[in-house]
């Protein structure tokens, strides 16, 4: 049996589920909870939001732990768990000691305890009620080479040292602080500041969770985490202060792919980390997914935004692909500022459109044909058609953007807008010397952009044909620009 098959029916047995739709897992949730809990925990987790945060998180998770309430809560986990379990299974080895900080309810700690019946796994949480979990599902397992303790860090009372230890999503609260602010708003790149270091690790809790930790690993030990941090803030944060504790990577860190509720979502990275010292080094670099570029909408929205782009830029020939008796339409439409529009066109079927620049065209065609080749992964082209566009949600068409992206790499789109013309803007800057930029614009080809960016690393831009230029002027002024 495969380690991916055991840990599948290791997560089917604490009663975890794998849903391909969103839709589909909420109607469980609500079926599965009542009203009041999803209140509760709804609360609880904007308290978390709000910074209301050692109480809240602590009293959130304890709810999590309750029968009731984990495997509901934790399914929405699912190929999280199946992507670190296997990440991290791969470098345990027989007969060492490991620790699991930050076990929650035990899913992962006692899959790695039946995996290694050689090794001796503790799970530490500072949730109670997810330590009781864990208990009760060891013994129901009948693992007896596991134990669990509930504590928060620092805790002197654990003074063991360990072969290996194991942090997944537990050294910071990573999501909700967004780490180090870039130098200005109009790149990614970090000071290296060691006082702002200092205040950022005492505030999120994680320089006093990694001295202690540190100090429970053998000198020959491995460090195996995974932090929520593929915002380059959180993860230069991180990185540095793992660095300062004489930590050393193994090896390159690797960002794990997993499906969450059918999207595929790129997380991490994974580090390996070990004392000796080695060449390899952190990279401060901002990871680039190039699929964010790519605006899509389907349906009337598509069929409006092509009958704009059709106006405005040139055509391709028409490329028709016939694949098992599915035929399917590509159709390019160019601009003169370099954004792009590629038509996808089933008769009778379906109509979509996928936006994105000049360089672009090569990703846009790949997509295309992995629609054409569902078929080989035994995909339908229902399938595949919700894979790439998603489930279509309503809008008011004239609203549609000819082009929207919301993430890191609309800073590259925008740099590569033709003969810019800047027709309002506004940089505002608070006394922690922190920015944000608002830019209302016009390019060539007829077009009018909408950019929005900020030294956390957050990136709007939004495109709009001149005729609807109004539009992007009321939010801009919307944004707060103006005030």
């Amino acid at each position: 049996m495969s380690v991916e098959t055991r840990l599948a029916e290791h997560l089917a047995n604490w009663g975890l589920r794998e849903f391909s739709r969103e839709q589909e897992y909420y109607t469980w949730q609500r079926e599965s909870l009542s009203s009041r809990v999803l209140s509760h925990l709804n609360e609880l987790a904007k308290q978390r939001q709000g910074g209301v945060y050692v109480e809240a998180d602590r009293e959130f998770y304890d709810l999590t732990a309750s029968p009731a309430v984990l495997p509901v809560l934790h399914s929405q986990r699912f190929g999280y768990y199946q992507a670190v379990g296997k990440a991290i299974a791969k470098y345990l080895k027989a007969g060492e000691s490991v620790l699991d900080f930050g076990c929650g309810v035990g899913v992962l700690t006692t899959w790695y305890a039946s995996m290694f019946p050689d090794c001796n796994f503790t799970g530490i949480d500072r949730s109670a009620q997810s330590i009781e979990a864990a208990q009760q599902h060891a013994r129901t397992m009948n693992v007896s080479n596991v134990s669990f303790y509930s504590c928060s860090i620092p805790d002197e009372n654990i003074s063991d040292t360990f072969d290996v230890i194991i942090s997944t999503q537990a050294l910071f609260q990573s999501e909700i602080d967004p780490g180090l602010p870039s130098r200005s708003w109009e790149s990614f790149e970090r000071r290296n500041d060691h006082n702002r270091q200092v205040i950022y690790e005492a505030r999120t809790g994680l320089g006093a969770r990694l001295d202690w930790l540190c100090a429970r690993l053998y000198p020959s030990g491995r460090f195996l985490a995974f932090e929520k941090t593929s915002h380059l803030g959180r993860r230069v944060l991180l990185q540095r202060a793992i660095e300062a504790r004489g930590l050393f990577l193994d090896r390159d860190p690797v960002y794990l792919s997993y499906f969450s509720f059918g999207a595929r979502v790129l997380d991490g990275p994974f580090y390996l980390l070990i004392r000796t010292p080695t060449s390899k080094g952190f990279d401060e670099n901002h990871l680039f997914n190039p699929v964010d570029r790519v605006y899509r909408c389907q349906g009337n929205q598509a069929d409006f935004i092509w009958g704009i782009f059709k106006e405005l830029g040139s055509l391709d020939q028409p490329t028709v692909y016939r694949k098992q008796g599915v035929e399917i339409h590509w159709q390019v439409c160019r601009t003169a500022s370099g954004l792009l529009c590629g038509r996808v066109l089933l008769p009778n079927l379906f109509s979509g459109v996928l936006m994105g620049v000049k360089e672009d065209e090569e990703l846009l065609q790949t997509m295309i044909k992995e629609l054409i080749d569902a078929h080989l992964c035994q995909k339908t082209i229902q399938q595949s058609l919700r894979d790439i566009w998603g489930v279509e949600e309503p809008s008011e068409v004239q609203l549609t953007p000819l082009y929207e992206n919301h993430s890191c790499s609309a800073q590259s789109v925008w740099e590569q807008l033709s003969k810019q013309v800047v027709l309002r803007e506004v940089t505002p800057e608070n006394i922690e010397g922190q920015q944000y930029h608002v830019e209302l614009g016009c390019c060539e080809g007829d077009l009018v952009y909408l950019y929005w960016a900020n030294t956390l690393d957050q990136r709007q831009l939004v495109i709009m044909d001149s005729k609807r230029q109004q539009l992007l002027e009321e939010h801009f002024s919307e944004s707060g620009a103006e005030s």
